[in-house]
């Protein structure tokens, strides 16, 4: 065998590594066949979502097939917060393309106690069967993360008003007043009256008096 023909090998062998892998580097699944389990808001990897003030969070999960036929996908996950939860036990995708499915949280308890409290959700996918058959070599396995906190919930409290000494007083107060004073006047009007009256008596009895005594 001549040096040209190990070289021509040599060459051939290197363009044939190269051309594997990129396809390596972009399946970040352990075996590399081509899907991918992630965690998602519309179309977008997310890291973090938070729990409702009811307790509850929905998960959103798409599970990526590029293979050229179906997989069917056990799920396994692990709940943060003591957390009860509903969601797939396996999924069936189909070949070339892209399914969802949603996990919902509910339960967590969120109070003072446990504001700010954070917690890992996770959701594992082992391939165990392609196109309707079971495989007989375990571990095509993928898995993503997120990470789940409990909001700070702020306290209505209810406050006394406090009258301001600077405001105008309302409409209410104003005809108060304006009673309360024509009230004061009428009052003093009937005590007039009566002094008065009080004064007319006694100067006729003092003038009957005084013709009496005439």
């Amino acid at each position: 065998m001549g040096v040209s023909t190990c070289l021509k090998r040599v060459v051939i062998t290197s363009v044939l590594l190269l051309m594997l892998v990129p396809e390596v580097i972009a399946d970040h699944s352990p075996t590399h066949s081509r899907w991918d389990i992630l965690i998602v808001e519309g179309d977008i990897p997310i890291e973090e979502l938070e729990v409702t003030e009811e307790g509850e969070v929905a998960i959103l999960v798409m599970v990526d097939n590029s293979n050229t036929i179906s997989i069917t996908i056990r799920l396994d996950y692990i709940i943060p917060h003591n957390a009860d939860f509903a969601g797939p036990a396996e999924v069936t995708v189909q070949g070339t393309s892209i399914d969802y499915f949603e996990v919902i949280l509910s339960g967590v308890v969120v109070d003072n106690s446990t504001a700010g409290t954070e917690g890992i959700f996770e959701v594992e996918g082992t391939v165990t069967s392609r196109q309707g058959l079971p495989i007989s070599v375990p571990g095509d396995i993928d898995a993503d993360d997120i990470l789940v906190t409990i909001p700070v919930v702020e306290l209505n409290e209810t406050e006394p008003e406090i009258a301001d000494s600077d405001s105008t007083p309302g409409p209410g107060f104003m005809i108060s007043v304006v009673s309360l004073f024509a009230a004061a006047r009428l009052t003093s009007g009937r005590g007039l009256q009566s002094r008065e009256g009080g004064r007319g008596t006694v100067s006729d009895s003092a003038h009957v008096n005084v013709d009496g005594v005439l």
